[in-house]
Protein backbone atom coordinates (compact mmCIF):
# COMPACT_ATOMS: atom_id res chain seq x y z
CA UNK A 1 0.00 0.00 0.00
CA UNK A 2 1.29 3.48 -0.65
CA UNK A 3 0.84 5.68 2.77
CA UNK A 4 -0.22 9.19 2.95
CA UNK A 5 1.61 11.64 4.65
CA UNK A 6 -0.01 12.58 8.17
CA UNK A 7 0.18 15.78 6.78
CA UNK A 8 -2.17 16.84 3.47
CA UNK A 9 -0.89 19.61 1.79
CA UNK A 10 -3.62 19.69 -1.56
CA UNK A 11 -6.57 17.90 -2.31
CA UNK A 12 -7.52 17.07 -5.58
CA UNK A 13 -10.96 16.45 -7.14
CA UNK A 14 -11.48 14.23 -10.44
CA UNK A 15 -14.76 13.57 -12.09
CA UNK A 16 -15.13 12.38 -15.60
CA UNK A 17 -18.53 11.46 -16.61
CA UNK A 18 -17.67 8.10 -16.69
CA UNK A 19 -18.57 4.85 -15.39
CA UNK A 20 -15.92 2.57 -13.82
CA UNK A 21 -17.96 -0.36 -13.98
CA UNK A 22 -16.72 -0.76 -17.37
CA UNK A 23 -13.49 -0.64 -18.88
CA UNK A 24 -13.08 1.91 -21.42
CA UNK A 25 -10.30 4.32 -22.80
CA UNK A 26 -12.50 7.18 -20.26
CA UNK A 27 -13.22 5.28 -16.94
CA UNK A 28 -9.01 3.91 -17.58
CA UNK A 29 -7.96 7.23 -18.10
CA UNK A 30 -9.99 8.89 -14.82
CA UNK A 31 -7.73 5.75 -13.17
CA UNK A 32 -4.52 5.88 -14.35
CA UNK A 33 -4.45 9.51 -13.91
CA UNK A 34 -5.79 9.41 -10.32
CA UNK A 35 -3.17 6.81 -9.87
CA UNK A 36 -0.49 8.65 -10.94
CA UNK A 37 -1.20 12.26 -9.29
CA UNK A 38 -1.56 9.63 -5.76
CA UNK A 39 1.95 8.82 -5.77
CA UNK A 40 2.66 11.59 -4.23
CA UNK A 41 1.74 11.12 -0.40
CA UNK A 42 0.66 14.75 0.44
CA UNK A 43 -1.66 14.96 -2.06
CA UNK A 44 -5.24 13.67 -1.38
CA UNK A 45 -7.04 12.66 -4.94
CA UNK A 46 -10.79 11.55 -4.91
CA UNK A 47 -12.63 10.58 -7.58
CA UNK A 48 -16.30 11.29 -8.19
CA UNK A 49 -18.13 8.79 -9.54
CA UNK A 50 -21.02 8.92 -11.65
CA UNK A 51 -22.57 5.34 -10.15
CA UNK A 52 -21.85 3.57 -7.53
CA UNK A 53 -19.21 0.70 -8.07
CA UNK A 54 -21.00 -3.04 -8.14
CA UNK A 55 -18.08 -3.95 -10.20
CA UNK A 56 -14.32 -3.88 -9.07
CA UNK A 57 -13.11 -4.78 -12.31
CA UNK A 58 -11.01 -1.69 -12.63
CA UNK A 59 -11.47 0.35 -9.70
CA UNK A 60 -9.72 -2.33 -7.80
CA UNK A 61 -6.37 -1.67 -8.00
CA UNK A 62 -6.72 1.69 -6.84
CA UNK A 63 -7.28 0.20 -3.09
CA UNK A 64 -3.86 0.23 -1.98
CA UNK A 65 -3.58 4.32 -2.12
CA UNK A 66 -4.60 5.46 1.20
CA UNK A 67 -4.42 8.47 -0.11
CA UNK A 68 -6.99 8.18 -2.67
CA UNK A 69 -11.33 7.98 -2.25
CA UNK A 70 -13.90 7.06 -4.49
CA UNK A 71 -16.79 9.13 -3.53
CA UNK A 72 -19.66 7.58 -4.03
CA UNK A 73 -22.83 10.13 -5.55
CA UNK A 74 -25.73 8.12 -3.61
CA UNK A 75 -26.39 10.59 -0.85
CA UNK A 76 -26.28 13.74 -3.35
CA UNK A 77 -28.76 12.30 -5.68
CA UNK A 78 -31.77 13.39 -4.16
CA UNK A 79 -33.69 10.17 -6.43
CA UNK A 80 -31.66 10.42 -9.21
CA UNK A 81 -30.03 7.19 -11.07
CA UNK A 82 -26.47 8.68 -11.57
CA UNK A 83 -24.64 12.37 -11.73
CA UNK A 84 -26.56 13.91 -15.12
CA UNK A 85 -25.80 17.55 -16.63
CA UNK A 86 -28.65 18.67 -14.27
CA UNK A 87 -27.15 17.79 -11.23
CA UNK A 88 -23.34 17.57 -11.71
CA UNK A 89 -23.28 21.44 -10.77
CA UNK A 90 -24.98 21.17 -7.72
CA UNK A 91 -23.20 17.99 -6.52
CA UNK A 92 -19.92 19.17 -6.90
CA UNK A 93 -20.62 22.32 -5.37
CA UNK A 94 -21.48 21.06 -2.30
CA UNK A 95 -18.18 18.17 -2.38
CA UNK A 96 -16.24 21.27 -2.77
CA UNK A 97 -17.81 23.44 0.09
CA UNK A 98 -17.03 20.27 2.33
CA UNK A 99 -13.66 19.56 1.23
CA UNK A 100 -12.64 23.06 -0.09
CA UNK A 101 -9.85 21.61 -3.07
CA UNK A 102 -6.82 23.05 -4.70
CA UNK A 103 -8.36 22.29 -8.01
CA UNK A 104 -10.72 20.32 -9.62
CA UNK A 105 -10.35 18.29 -13.01
CA UNK A 106 -13.53 17.24 -15.00
CA UNK A 107 -13.48 15.25 -18.27
CA UNK A 108 -16.56 16.00 -20.75
CA UNK A 109 -17.77 19.04 -22.93
CA UNK A 110 -21.56 18.84 -21.64
CA UNK A 111 -20.54 18.68 -17.56
CA UNK A 112 -17.48 21.36 -18.49
CA UNK A 113 -20.34 23.60 -19.96
CA UNK A 114 -22.23 23.65 -16.86
CA UNK A 115 -19.51 23.89 -14.54
CA UNK A 116 -18.17 27.13 -16.17
CA UNK A 117 -21.24 28.72 -15.16
CA UNK A 118 -20.56 28.32 -11.77
CA UNK A 119 -17.70 29.67 -9.55
CA UNK A 120 -15.96 26.45 -9.31
CA UNK A 121 -14.76 27.21 -12.70
CA UNK A 122 -11.74 29.60 -10.58
CA UNK A 123 -10.58 25.97 -9.49
CA UNK A 124 -11.71 23.78 -12.89
CA UNK A 125 -9.04 22.17 -15.01
CA UNK A 126 -11.48 19.98 -18.13
CA UNK A 127 -9.95 17.91 -20.02
CA UNK A 128 -11.84 17.34 -23.33
CA UNK A 129 -11.96 15.00 -26.15
CA UNK A 130 -15.66 14.65 -26.89
CA UNK A 131 -16.03 17.46 -29.42
CA UNK A 132 -16.52 17.67 -33.35
CA UNK A 133 -12.87 16.88 -34.41
CA UNK A 134 -13.38 18.40 -38.23
CA UNK A 135 -12.90 21.94 -39.17
CA UNK A 136 -15.54 21.93 -42.13
CA UNK A 137 -18.11 20.24 -40.10
CA UNK A 138 -18.25 21.53 -36.93
CA UNK A 139 -21.04 24.27 -35.84
CA UNK A 140 -20.61 27.95 -35.04
CA UNK A 141 -22.86 27.02 -31.64
CA UNK A 142 -20.18 24.19 -30.69
CA UNK A 143 -17.01 26.96 -31.55
CA UNK A 144 -18.86 29.33 -28.95
CA UNK A 145 -19.18 26.99 -26.49
CA UNK A 146 -15.76 25.81 -26.34
CA UNK A 147 -14.57 29.34 -26.55
CA UNK A 148 -16.58 30.06 -23.80
CA UNK A 149 -14.91 27.32 -21.62
CA UNK A 150 -11.37 28.78 -23.12
CA UNK A 151 -11.88 32.19 -21.68
CA UNK A 152 -13.55 31.02 -18.19
CA UNK A 153 -10.82 28.99 -17.03
CA UNK A 154 -7.31 29.51 -16.23
CA UNK A 155 -5.91 26.18 -17.94
CA UNK A 156 -6.89 23.06 -19.59
CA UNK A 157 -5.47 19.57 -20.02
CA UNK A 158 -5.48 18.99 -23.33
CA UNK A 159 -4.31 15.32 -25.37
CA UNK A 160 -2.05 16.29 -28.32
CA UNK A 161 -0.31 18.48 -29.90
CA UNK A 162 -2.67 18.55 -33.24
CA UNK A 163 -5.16 19.24 -30.86
CA UNK A 164 -4.03 22.41 -29.52
CA UNK A 165 -3.42 23.05 -33.15
CA UNK A 166 -7.24 22.77 -33.85
CA UNK A 167 -8.39 24.82 -31.26
CA UNK A 168 -5.96 27.77 -32.09
CA UNK A 169 -7.40 27.61 -35.70
CA UNK A 170 -11.17 27.28 -34.83
CA UNK A 171 -11.36 29.72 -31.67
CA UNK A 172 -8.55 32.17 -32.76
CA UNK A 173 -6.70 31.26 -29.58
CA UNK A 174 -2.91 31.82 -28.52
CA UNK A 175 -3.46 28.46 -26.79
CA UNK A 176 -1.49 29.79 -23.95
CA UNK A 177 -4.07 28.25 -21.19
CA UNK A 178 -3.23 24.37 -22.77
CA UNK A 179 -1.31 21.98 -21.20
CA UNK A 180 -0.62 18.35 -22.92
CA UNK A 181 -2.07 15.80 -20.97
CA UNK A 182 -1.08 12.66 -23.01
CA UNK A 183 -2.63 9.42 -22.25
CA UNK A 184 -0.86 7.40 -19.24
CA UNK A 185 0.21 4.28 -19.24
CA UNK A 186 2.27 2.36 -16.06
CA UNK A 187 4.65 0.07 -17.79
CA UNK A 188 4.97 -3.39 -16.82
CA UNK A 189 8.66 -5.49 -16.35
CA UNK A 190 9.69 -6.98 -19.41
CA UNK A 191 8.81 -10.70 -19.84
CA UNK A 192 8.87 -13.36 -22.69
CA UNK A 193 6.64 -13.03 -25.61
CA UNK A 194 4.44 -15.92 -26.20
CA UNK A 195 5.08 -16.90 -30.10
CA UNK A 196 2.65 -16.47 -32.64
CA UNK A 197 0.22 -13.95 -30.66
CA UNK A 198 -1.20 -11.46 -31.64
CA UNK A 199 -3.81 -9.29 -29.02
CA UNK A 200 -6.48 -6.81 -29.02
CA UNK A 201 -7.98 -5.49 -26.43
CA UNK A 202 -10.78 -2.64 -26.10
CA UNK A 203 -14.70 -1.75 -27.28
CA UNK A 204 -16.26 -3.74 -30.32
CA UNK A 205 -17.50 -1.06 -32.79
CA UNK A 206 -17.87 -1.02 -36.73
CA UNK A 207 -14.72 1.52 -36.74
CA UNK A 208 -12.66 -0.68 -34.81
CA UNK A 209 -12.50 -2.78 -37.06
CA UNK A 210 -13.95 -5.73 -35.40
CA UNK A 211 -15.69 -8.30 -37.82
CA UNK A 212 -12.59 -6.98 -40.12
CA UNK A 213 -10.63 -8.56 -37.17
CA UNK A 214 -12.54 -11.74 -36.90
CA UNK A 215 -11.77 -12.35 -40.82
CA UNK A 216 -8.05 -11.70 -40.55
CA UNK A 217 -7.82 -15.01 -38.25
CA UNK A 218 -10.45 -16.99 -40.80
CA UNK A 219 -7.22 -16.05 -43.23
CA UNK A 220 -4.57 -16.54 -40.86
CA UNK A 221 -5.99 -20.05 -39.58
CA UNK A 222 -5.47 -21.15 -43.41
CA UNK A 223 -1.78 -19.94 -43.80
CA UNK A 224 -0.54 -21.29 -40.16
CA UNK A 225 -2.31 -22.41 -37.20
CA UNK A 226 0.07 -21.80 -34.51
CA UNK A 227 -1.25 -17.74 -35.10
CA UNK A 228 -3.40 -16.64 -31.98
CA UNK A 229 -5.09 -13.89 -31.28
CA UNK A 230 -6.45 -12.84 -27.28
CA UNK A 231 -9.50 -10.68 -27.62
CA UNK A 232 -10.40 -9.14 -24.61
CA UNK A 233 -13.18 -6.67 -24.29
CA UNK A 234 -17.30 -7.20 -24.20
CA UNK A 235 -18.26 -3.34 -24.12
CA UNK A 236 -20.44 -3.32 -27.44
CA UNK A 237 -20.71 0.47 -28.92
CA UNK A 238 -24.01 1.24 -30.25
CA UNK A 239 -23.43 0.43 -33.99
CA UNK A 240 -22.68 -3.15 -33.30
CA UNK A 241 -25.20 -3.80 -30.81
CA UNK A 242 -27.66 -5.17 -33.77
CA UNK A 243 -25.18 -7.82 -34.58
CA UNK A 244 -23.93 -8.85 -30.84
CA UNK A 245 -24.63 -12.28 -30.55
CA UNK A 246 -23.42 -12.94 -34.01
CA UNK A 247 -19.91 -11.34 -33.23
CA UNK A 248 -19.62 -12.81 -29.89
CA UNK A 249 -20.59 -16.71 -31.34
CA UNK A 250 -17.64 -15.70 -33.54
CA UNK A 251 -15.52 -15.02 -31.05
CA UNK A 252 -15.91 -17.96 -29.12
CA UNK A 253 -16.21 -20.25 -32.12
CA UNK A 254 -12.79 -19.46 -34.06
CA UNK A 255 -10.51 -21.76 -33.65
CA UNK A 256 -7.05 -19.36 -33.30
CA UNK A 257 -9.33 -16.79 -30.84
CA UNK A 258 -9.09 -17.09 -26.83
CA UNK A 259 -12.05 -15.14 -26.48
CA UNK A 260 -11.82 -13.15 -22.93
CA UNK A 261 -14.94 -11.13 -22.51
CA UNK A 262 -14.06 -9.28 -19.06
CA UNK A 263 -10.25 -9.48 -17.00
CA UNK A 264 -9.63 -6.86 -14.32
CA UNK A 265 -7.13 -4.61 -15.81
CA UNK A 266 -4.54 -5.59 -14.31
CA UNK A 267 -4.98 -9.00 -15.53
CA UNK A 268 -5.65 -7.39 -19.16
CA UNK A 269 -2.39 -5.72 -18.86
CA UNK A 270 -0.30 -8.94 -18.16
CA UNK A 271 -2.21 -10.47 -20.84
CA UNK A 272 -0.93 -7.88 -23.39
CA UNK A 273 1.95 -7.69 -22.41
CA UNK A 274 3.05 -11.45 -23.27
CA UNK A 275 2.08 -10.74 -27.11
CA UNK A 276 4.25 -10.39 -29.97
CA UNK A 277 1.86 -8.17 -31.85
CA UNK A 278 -1.15 -5.61 -31.52
CA UNK A 279 -3.96 -4.96 -33.48
CA UNK A 280 -4.73 -1.43 -33.83
CA UNK A 281 -6.36 -1.51 -37.62
CA UNK A 282 -9.09 1.28 -37.88
CA UNK A 283 -11.49 2.63 -40.24
CA UNK A 284 -10.33 5.75 -41.98
CA UNK A 285 -13.28 7.50 -40.50
CA UNK A 286 -11.35 7.21 -37.45
CA UNK A 287 -7.65 6.89 -38.35
CA UNK A 288 -6.69 10.14 -40.66
CA UNK A 289 -4.41 12.54 -41.54
CA UNK A 290 -6.46 14.82 -39.53
CA UNK A 291 -6.74 12.44 -36.59
CA UNK A 292 -6.69 14.60 -33.35
CA UNK A 293 -6.54 11.90 -30.75
CA UNK A 294 -3.95 9.22 -29.44
CA UNK A 295 -4.66 5.71 -28.71
CA UNK A 296 -4.11 4.51 -25.29
CA UNK A 297 -4.34 1.13 -26.37
CA UNK A 298 -1.61 1.89 -28.81
CA UNK A 299 0.21 3.81 -26.22
CA UNK A 300 0.01 0.72 -24.23
CA UNK A 301 1.46 -1.81 -27.41
CA UNK A 302 4.13 0.07 -27.15
CA UNK A 303 5.42 0.62 -24.02
CA UNK A 304 5.24 -2.94 -23.67
CA UNK A 305 7.54 -2.99 -26.37
CA UNK A 306 4.89 -4.86 -28.54
CA UNK A 307 4.77 -3.53 -32.55
CA UNK A 308 1.08 -2.57 -33.71
CA UNK A 309 -0.84 -3.16 -36.96
CA UNK A 310 -2.47 -0.01 -37.70
CA UNK A 311 -3.10 2.47 -40.40
CA UNK A 312 -0.58 4.76 -41.77
CA UNK A 313 -1.32 8.74 -40.44
CA UNK A 314 0.51 11.71 -40.07
CA UNK A 315 0.63 11.44 -36.06
CA UNK A 316 1.61 7.63 -36.35
CA UNK A 317 4.45 8.53 -38.92
CA UNK A 318 5.57 11.08 -36.31
CA UNK A 319 5.76 8.89 -33.55
CA UNK A 320 6.68 5.61 -35.66
CA UNK A 321 8.35 6.86 -38.66
CA UNK A 322 7.37 6.42 -42.61
CA UNK A 323 9.00 3.29 -43.55
CA UNK A 324 6.98 1.35 -40.54
CA UNK A 325 6.44 -1.57 -41.88
CA UNK A 326 3.08 -3.18 -40.34
CA UNK A 327 1.20 -0.09 -41.48
CA UNK A 328 -1.93 -1.47 -43.41
CA UNK A 329 -4.53 0.04 -45.55
CA UNK A 330 -7.03 -3.33 -46.45
CA UNK A 331 -8.09 -6.63 -44.53
CA UNK A 332 -5.48 -9.03 -47.19
CA UNK A 333 -2.79 -6.70 -46.47
CA UNK A 334 -2.83 -6.36 -42.59
CA UNK A 335 -3.52 -10.85 -43.19
CA UNK A 336 -0.35 -11.15 -45.15
CA UNK A 337 1.80 -8.37 -43.05
CA UNK A 338 0.44 -10.51 -39.52
CA UNK A 339 1.81 -13.63 -40.93
CA UNK A 340 5.05 -12.29 -42.95
CA UNK A 341 5.97 -11.23 -39.15
CA UNK A 342 5.28 -14.09 -38.08
CA UNK A 343 6.74 -16.16 -40.64
CA UNK A 344 10.11 -14.59 -40.24
CA UNK A 345 11.95 -13.67 -37.10
CA UNK A 346 14.80 -11.94 -38.11
CA UNK A 347 12.29 -9.12 -39.60
CA UNK A 348 10.85 -8.95 -36.19
CA UNK A 349 10.88 -4.86 -34.71
CA UNK A 350 13.11 -4.70 -31.50
CA UNK A 351 13.07 -1.90 -28.90
CA UNK A 352 9.87 -0.17 -30.25
CA UNK A 353 9.47 0.98 -26.63
CA UNK A 354 11.73 3.82 -27.19
CA UNK A 355 10.02 5.56 -29.71
CA UNK A 356 7.27 6.00 -27.00
CA UNK A 357 9.78 7.94 -24.51
CA UNK A 358 8.14 11.05 -25.22
CA UNK A 359 5.02 9.83 -23.46
CA UNK A 360 6.48 8.56 -20.53
CA UNK A 361 5.11 8.96 -17.05
CA UNK A 362 7.94 11.44 -15.82
CA UNK A 363 7.21 13.99 -18.63
CA UNK A 364 3.60 13.68 -18.15
CA UNK A 365 3.63 13.84 -13.88
CA UNK A 366 5.98 17.17 -14.78
CA UNK A 367 3.23 18.51 -17.27
CA UNK A 368 0.83 18.05 -14.27
CA UNK A 369 2.87 19.21 -11.87
CA UNK A 370 3.19 22.66 -13.65
CA UNK A 371 -0.43 23.16 -14.04
CA UNK A 372 -1.59 22.12 -10.09
CA UNK A 373 1.60 23.99 -8.50
CA UNK A 374 -0.57 27.39 -9.84
CA UNK A 375 -3.62 26.48 -7.72
CA UNK A 376 -1.65 25.80 -4.41
CA UNK A 377 -1.75 27.45 -1.58
CA UNK A 378 0.71 29.73 -0.78
CA UNK A 379 0.55 29.30 2.77
CA UNK A 380 0.79 25.35 2.48
CA UNK A 381 3.05 24.66 -0.06
CA UNK A 382 1.96 21.65 -2.56
CA UNK A 383 3.09 18.35 -2.00
CA UNK A 384 4.18 17.85 -5.78
CA UNK A 385 7.27 19.64 -5.10
CA UNK A 386 8.67 17.16 -2.72
CA UNK A 387 7.69 13.88 -5.15
CA UNK A 388 10.65 11.65 -5.95
CA UNK A 389 11.39 10.90 -9.52
CA UNK A 390 9.91 7.41 -9.61
CA UNK A 391 9.57 7.35 -13.37
CA UNK A 392 10.58 5.89 -16.33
Amino acid sequence: MIIMSSEVKSKILIYGDSNLNIIDGSSVWIVNLSKLIAQDGQTQVDILLKLPIKNDVLSRELEKYSNLNLISPKKYLKGAKMINDDNVSDIIGEIDKNSNYSAVIVRGKSVVSRLVKTKLKSKMIPYLTDFCQNKTEITQKEKDELSLIYNSVENMFIQTEEMVEYFKDILNIDGAKFTILSPIVFPLPSVEKEPKTLCYAGKLAKGWYIEELIEIMAKLYEKDREIKLYFIGNKFNYDLLDYKNEVTAKLEAAPNIEYIPQLPNEETRKVINKCELGYGFRSRDIDNDDSLELSTKFLEYGFFDMPTVLRKTRMYVKILGDDYPLYVESVDEATEKIYSYFANPDEKITNISEKFEAFNNQTIYDNIKKVLDSYASEKSGFGFKRLKRIFR
